[in-house]
């Protein structure tokens, strides 16, 4: 087993990394640092997370993607591999979390199937406390 540096010589190795270095490091831990200024604070958030154990976050292939389009009855005809890229409502709200208590829901969109969405998402929103939805249907923007 490694034995862990001590805290002098932990602060010494991160004080001779470069600002980039240093900063490439807490942001692969999901620390942002936009708000240190001096390299002093670098190092000690750096120190910090090291002694605290944090890890870089490893993102595989499917994190990387930017949006994901809500799947729809349509949505079926379309090959298995690229469904990937398609969540269903429950998926996107995280109703299937276990112990999650949401209590209100905020539906926007100006071309919203009311009727799709009544009859295959209506007993999942009735898990909400409120439900706000902002609609139009084009003509009175």
């Amino acid at each position: 087993r490694k034995a862990r540096p001590s805290a002098s010589s932990l602060e010494d190795e991160v004080s001779t990394m470069g600002i980039s270095a240093i900063k490439q490091e807490l942001e692969s831990c999901g620390i942002s640092t936009k708000l240190f200024i001096e390299k002093s604070e670098l190092v000690n958030a750096l120190v910090q997370a090291r002694r605290e154990g944090s890890k870089p976050i490893t993102k595989k292939q499917d994190d990387l993607i930017p949006f994901h389009l809500f799947a729809t009855s349509s949505s079926k005809r379309i090959s298995q591999d690229k469904r990937k890229y398609f969540k269903t409502l429950r998926q996107v709200i995280g109703l299937d979390v276990p112990n999650r208590q949401l209590k209100w829901l905020v539906v926007s969109n100006f071309a919203l199937d009311f009727g799709y969405l009544l009859e295959q998402t209506l007993p999942d929103i009735l898990q909400f406390h409120r439900v706000v939805v902002f609609y139009s249907d084009g003509r009175n923007s």
